[in-house]
């Protein structure tokens, strides 16, 4: 049984993203794009805009063409959108990658992604410049100010930002080229890059209109980070489209999050699950008026009803969950008129699909299957990847999200499992693939698997299992203080277990439900694995 949206469709607008979210700012030249969280500096819709075209003009001068990639080595800062902007302009393709990333694994993305130029923060430089050495990248940025920064080869921002704001104006085909590379584990193994067009980047906006509380004017903190798809959807597209306020926030800070609420009428929050725990429980919250907040939208993983109950009658806002990947963001928005345990029905021009895990036959509602979904917000598929491609995406056309779940018969979406092996540690995504792979390089594991096991605070936290070498002696807290310096913080292995053997299925494949089903058991939870 496919289901289809409940909503009218739209027709996608024909432009470059950054066509889409300029079309406005002449309605609100002098409105705060960006407010600087320390010193409170204003960066104006109007010099958002000049400063990306300066910023085009300044990477066309330097050789930066139509299909070049730009990645984005940073956390939230204010001029953040001028380098996204500036790229998308000319044609460019960004690559944001996620701050916390470990020198490795800065490395492989800049492989997987084909960079070819890199700006950073000076915090960072020590792993981009070492990352940037041993692949393709040719020019190293940095946000702010590079005097007295150690060593050559690093220049500002503001070279970038050249005097005048001409610069080519490359043909753009929204359908056909790409304008980022977010990067995401899929289903399974390494990161991949996956390659989101100017329309599907462009429908993540418009799908969700209706159905997301944001409007001109709204104030926001920018918690969620850029780099994610998540935020770069609310914070560099949606608020942008929609002339909305962000205080971009580099690090989650619970004070400085309530007090930024408190000082700038925050109106509306889009958070993830953590922070919805702390806004429902903690009582540093009661020491703050957050009364300004009228919406709130939770995503990148489950929400509890209870949790969703407390922070509404703790805030008086109204609290949503919304649903959608790397892959395809946003799918679903859950509104009042939907059960508060699901995450709504499909958006705008979106239409999903439960398929049996076994046989792939369409199942009706109420049964349980792998979610399946199309729409103009889709990936086009994974950089360089055609076999991870073909595995998620099916011939027909339906993106195969991972998924466990069942539609009601109101046409609402319930999430219960996913099928992928991900581990969601505070709603970052783990692949348990990388860390194996890992741990297999140490001269004294012989065999490993890493799997998620249930945590109250953070959902799952990584476990893992140890073959030790043969005559070797393992030091466990060595070895996750190895892991830990290897692999970014959320990444860390929370707990390890020396076994005698990894259970394996025929092909090698490691059976890591049998290990997850033995855990379960251990803190006595029922499971049918």
């Amino acid at each position: 049984m496919i289901v289809p949206s409940p909503y009218d469709a739209v027709e996608m607008p024909r432009q470059s993203i950054p066509d889409y979210v300029f079309e406005r700012v002449d309605q609100w030249p002098d409105r705060a794009a960006m407010i600087d969280p320390d010193s409170g500096a204003v960066l104006t819709y109007a010099e958002l805009r000049s400063l990306a075209h300066r910023c085009a003009a300044g990477l066309a001068a330097r050789g930066f063409q139509q299909g070049d990639i730009f990645a984005i080595y940073a956390p939230n800062i204010p001029h953040y959108p001028i380098i996204h902007l500036g790229v998308l302009l000319l044609g460019g393709i960004v690559a944001p990658l996620n701050p916390l990333l470990s020198e490795r694994e800065l490395t492989h993305l800049l492989h997987t992604t084909g960079a070819t130029r890199l700006i950073t923060v000076a915090g960072l430089l020590p792993a981009a410049r070492v990352a940037a050495a041993a692949t393709n990248v040719r020019e190293l940025f940095v946000f702010g100010d590079a005097s007295g920064l150690d060593g050559a080869g690093v220049e500002p921002l503001s070279v970038l930002l050249a005097d005048t704001e001409e610069h080519p104006t490359p043909t753009i085909d929204p359908q056909q080229d790409l304008a980022m590379l977010p990067c995401s584990s899929g289903t399974t193994g390494m990161p991949k890059a996956v390659m989101l067009t100017h329309e599907a980047v462009i429908a993540s906006v418009e799908v969700s209109e209706g159905r997301m509380d944001m409007v001109a004017g709204d104030v926001m903190i920018g918690i969620l980070p850029f780099f994610h798809i998540y935020g770069s959807l609310i914070h560099l597209h949606s608020a942008m489209r929609r002339g909305a306020t962000t205080i971009p926030m580099p690090r989650f800070d619970p004070e400085q999050f309530l007090r930024l609420h408190q000082e700038h009428r925050a109106s509306v929050a889009f958070v993830v699950p953590p922070i919805m725990n702390f806004l429902a429980r903690h009582p540093l919250v009661a020491q703050y008026d957050l009364s300004s907040v009228r919406s709130i939208l939770s995503g990148a993983a489950p929400l509890s009803p209870e949790v969703v109950r407390m922070v509404s009658e703790r805030l008086g806002a109204e609290v949503h969950q919304g649903y959608g990947m790397t892959e395809a963001v946003p799918t679903h928005v859950n509104r009042a008129d939907a059960p508060v345990e699901s995450v709504g029905p499909a958006l705008r021009n979106t239409i999903c699909r439960i398929a049996d895990m076994e046989s792939g036959e369409l199942l009706g509602a109420g049964a349980t299957g792998e979610l399946q979904i199309q729409g103009p917000q889709m990936m086009r598929g994974y950089l360089g990847d055609a076999q991870a491609t073909a595995q998620s995406i099916t011939a027909d056309g339906w993106l195969r999200t991972g998924d466990v779940g069942y539609i009601d018969a109101g046409g609402n979406l319930h999430i219960v499992d996913r099928l992928k092996e991900m581990i969601k540690y505070n709603a970052w995504q783990i692949a348990p693939a990388e860390l194996e792979a890992l741990l297999m390089t140490h001269p004294q594991v012989t065999d490993a698997a890493v799997v998620g096991i249930p945590n109250e605070e953070t959902g799952e936290i990584p476990k893992g299992y140890i073959v030790p070498t043969a005559g070797e002696t393992i030091d466990q807290p060595a070895l996750l203080a190895w892991v830990a310096a290897e692999v970014a913080p959320y990444k860390r292995l929370r707990a390890l277990e020396l076994v005698d053997v990894i259970p394996r299925s025929a092909s090698g494949k490691i059976l890591r439900r049998e290990l997850r089903a033995r855990e379960l058991e251990r803190m006595g939870i029922a499971t049918d694995d």
